[in-house]
């Protein structure tokens, strides 16, 4: 049976991506590493300095001497560690945003990026525009921070994270085609809104999950 590793920096999501994995790749074990301290060093320092890109790289490394034949990085903050980290080990690695990025390049328009956190409100932008280079087209983004969520779900407030990022959506939708959420956490946010026509909330969790499944199963 082929594994897929998934390497978190929040505890909370992995129910979330297990749920996910169950049902769209049973027939693939999966496993969870996760490193909180990662996260928190990164909001202190405000930047993915050598230190914090080591150690995700080691996790990186550890899931595949573990036995992952591939490993997916979940948090968008450390997403440009998985570009340190592929010539470290000889399986495929993988950011959760990376589908979710190419959806909203393709659909044109203006993008808008919504966060909880600074140190991930740059990177997923920066993704974003990297996947329209490589498409060879332009990316407009208007780019909204939601740092009070953030607190709250830190403080175990789910209900009252998930309203602050409803009405951060809500916001970005008048302006934007396409609304992209930078963190797996807003995910839950995005259900059972009522968005102006023709705009689409982009998640990255489902999506990088998929991502991941068809890559795992190409696997020799």
């Amino acid at each position: 049976m082929k594994t897929l590793a998934l390497v978190h920096t929040v505890a909370s999501v992995i129910p979330m991506f297990q749920q996910l994995c169950d049902r769209i790749v049973p027939d693939v074990r999966t496993c969870h590493l996760v490193d909180e301290s990662v996260l928190r060093d990164l909001i202190d320092r405000g930047e993915l300095d050598p230190r914090i890109v080591r150690r995700v790289c080691d996790w990186i490394v550890r899931a595949e001497q573990g036995g992952a034949d591939v490993v997916l990085v979940t948090c968008s903050s450390v997403s440009p560690c998985v570009d340190a980290a592929q010539p470290l080990v000889r399986v495929p690695v993988l950011k959760i945003d990376e589908p979710m990025a190419a959806k909203a390049v393709s659909r044109g328009g203006v993008i808008g990026v919504a966060a909880t956190l600074p140190t991930t409100l740059s990177p997923t932008s920066e993704l974003i525009r990297d996947c329209a280079r490589r498409r060879k087209k332009r990316a407009r983004i208007r780019e909204l921070l939601c740092p009070k969520a953030f607190d709250a779900l830190q403080s175990g407030k789910t209900r009252e994270h998930d309203e602050i990022v409803s009405a951060g959506i809500a916001a970005l939708a008048k302006r934007v085609k396409t609304v992209v959420l930078a963190q797996a956490s807003m995910a839950r946010a995005a259900k059972e809104l009522d968005l102006p026509k023709g705009v689409r909330v982009l998640t990255s969790p489902e999506s990088g999950v998929r991502k991941a499944a068809q890559i795992v199963r190409r696997q020799p």
